[in-house]
């Protein structure tokens, strides 16, 4: 929410409150995010046994990161955000409504969407 001043602010201790909790939730998922990632990439080029996997399952995981990238890339902002909200961050529906600002059934749809579109680009999911 963009403010003009100070002074527009109703309840100046419950924004306070409210900017430092949306601050320190942002910090979490990032962390969350990153750490997701580092598993993500362990999954791709790592076998459970700790081996490493063959070079054909590394380039496919290679190739499927590009599509997924590119396709959110060229899908509209709010559907890819709410999609890595999901599947990245793991917010429920419900949660990336409330921070969205979306209905629940609107951000359904999006995520089955991005769904779609990364499938029809050709990429595992």
């Amino acid at each position: 929410i963009e403010r003009d001043s100070i002074n527009d602010i109703d309840n100046l201790p419950g924004f306070l409150w409210q900017t430092a909790r949306n601050s320190i939730l942002n910090q979490y998922r990032s962390n969350a995010t990153a750490q997701k990632l580092a598993q993500d990439v362990s999954e791709h080029f790592f076998a459970e046994d700790g081996t490493h996997n063959d070079p054909e399952r590394v380039y496919i995981g290679k190739d499927d990161v590009e599509r997924i990238t590119r396709t959110l890339r060229n899908m509209p902002a709010i559907r890819s955000r709410v999609f890595l909200l999901n599947r990245m961050d793991g917010l429920s529906h419900s949660a990336i409504a409330e921070l969205v600002g979306l209905s629940r059934s609107a951000v359904t749809k999006h995520i089955a969407r991005a769904s779609q579109e990364i499938e029809s680009a050709g990429a595992n999911l």
